[in-house]
């Protein structure tokens, strides 16, 4: 007789990407730094473990009227070591998701996390990736949408916005 080993990942409620919507007009560049990224606003720190969740799911939401539009971009963040000297450790970003959103009718509840005035995303086009395995549920009847994206082991993903017709964007996050 043998008994499992089950490790399960914590699973809790959605949590804000950002603590205030995004007004990015344009993606943010993303480069290789020497700068741990972990303090960046957007940041999600999923852990420096081998038991990292595995997907990461996101409810996208913004301002700006019914049908408005925003891109969302999931970006996978690795450091490199060199083993002879920490000290020229280097962070690499790689994309694992970009993917077009369009805002719904439905709305949040005033003096709520999200308010009255913020529209969840209905209806998602990946539009790049590296590989990551992403899967877009897009309800119908202007439901909430939702998009889970493979993050591949990363220690640290991000997600930045880029306002197409949107006048603000910001998405919730579970990880699994």
């Amino acid at each position: 007789m043998f008994t499992a080993l089950v490790t399960t990942i914590p699973v809790g409620g959605w949590t804000r990407v950002y603590a205030t919507n995004s007004t990015d007009a344009t993606f943010p560049s993303r480069i290789p730094t020497a700068t741990n990224p972990a303090g960046n606003p957007g940041i999600i720190a999923l852990g420096a473990t081998r038991m990292n969740p595995l997907t990461l799911a996101l409810a996208p939401y913004g301002t700006g009227a019914d049908n408005s539009t925003l891109d969302l971009r999931v970006i996978g963040w690795r450091k490199l070591i060199n083993p002879t000297d920490e000290s020229t450790a280097l962070w690499i970003p790689s994309v694992l998701a970009q993917v077009s959103c369009v805002l719904g009718a439905s709305v949040g509840v005033a003096s709520r996390v999200v308010i009255a005035t913020e529209r969840f995303a209905d209806t998602f086009t990946v539009t790049a990736g590296t590989g990551a395995r992403s899967t877009l549920i897009s309800p119908i009847g202007d439901g909430i949408g939702t998009i889970l994206v493979e993050t591949l082991g990363y220690d640290l993903v991000e997600v930045t916005f880029d306002l197409v017709s949107a006048t603000g964007a910001n998405a919730l996050y579970a990880a699994f």
